[in-house]
């Protein structure tokens, strides 16, 4: 068990995404706000994962999986991650 395991994350359903050729993603909200976020790296990760339904610690483990050294670094930049996103009110309530 994770520190994510009860989480469950989801976008807003306004959100639209455009993914780069250079593997970064922009994500938009499309309402009077005019956000655009630019997310690379292992933020895209963490997107990729959310977005293809994949539950936060399937996210977290495949990670794991790829930086088995880094995992308490991941748990952080996740945390990270999803603290802007939610800033940015890109994740749903």
């Amino acid at each position: 068990m994770n520190q994510f395991e009860n989480r469950d994350v989801k976008f807003q359903e306004d959100i639209v995404s455009r993914k780069n050729e250079n593997g970064s993603i922009i994500l938009m909200k499309m309402d009077d706000s005019d956000v655009f976020f630019r997310v690379d790296g292992i933020a895209a990760d963490i997107y990729k994962g959310i977005e293809g339904g994949k539950k936060l610690t399937e996210v977290y483990s495949d990670l794991c999986n790829r930086f088995p050294e880094n995992k308490d670094q991941l748990a952080s930049d996740i945390d990270s991650f999803l603290e802007k996103l939610d800033s940015l009110s890109l994740l749903c309530k």
